[in-house]
C-alpha cells in the first residue's frame, strides 16, 4: 500500500506531508523537516535565526531534516521543525487539541528533534519537535564576553 499524502497550508506556503498510523491503529499526519528559519550559513552563521522565506510551490516534508553539527556528524543547515497530529484543521469553529513541544536535551552539544511521537497520538496530542544549533554554532562568545551569536537565544520562541 502506497503512502497517502496530505497538503496543509501555512503562512509560508503549502506543506505536503504523510498519513500514517500508530501501532494501535490511530491515523495521524506527519510533517517532518519543515524549515523554520533560513539556513544559518554564510552571513547568517553566527547571527540570530531569520524567518524562513515563503515558498510558492508545495514543499515535501516527508523526511526528518538534517541534524545540527555535532561530534557524530550533522550540518549547519539544520533548523527544522516536525509536527505530528491526529487531526487536520477543518474549520475555524473546529476544536483544538493539546500540543506537546519536545526540545531535545544533550547539553547543547548533541541530540536532535528527529523522533517519532509514539503513543502520544493515541491520546489526541499534537507533538512538535525541533532541531536547534549546537556547540559553537549555538552559543558563541568572544574572550571579552561579547556575544557574537544570539543564535540559540532563539530558544526564545517568545516572538
Amino acid at each position: 500500500v502506497g503512502a497517502q499524502y496530505v497538503n496543509v497550508n501555512i503562512h509560508q506556503g503549502t506543506l505536503r506531508g504523510n498519513t500514517t498510523s500508530t501501532v494501535s491503529g490511530t491515523t495521524y499526519y506527519t510533517f517532518r523537516g519543515i524549515p523554520y528559519a533560513k539556513p544559518p550559513v554564510g552571513d547568517l552563521r553566527f547571527t540570530a535565526p531569520q524567518a524562513a522565506d515563503p515558498w510558492t510551490e508545495p514543499i515535501d516534508v516527508l523526511e526528518f531534516g538534517s541534524i545540527c553539527s555535532q561530534q557524530a556528524g550533522g550540518t549547519e543547515d539544520c533548523l527544522f521543525i516536525n509536527v505530528f497530529t491526529p487531526k487536520l484543521p477543518s474549520t475555524e469553529n473546529d476544536y483544538l487539541l493539546p500540543v506537546m513541544v519536545w526540545i531535545h536535551g544533550g547539553a547543547f552539544v548533541t541530540g536532535s528533534g528527529n523522533i517519532e511521537p509514539g503513543h502520544l497520538l493515541d491520546l489526541g496530542v499534537v507533538v512538535v519537535s525541533l532541531n536547534y544549533r549546537l556547540n559553537v554554532f549555538g552559543e558563541s562568545s568572544t574572550t571579552n564576553g561579547r556575544d557574537i551569536s544570539s543564535s540559540n537565544r532563539e530558544l526564545i520562541f517568545s516572538k
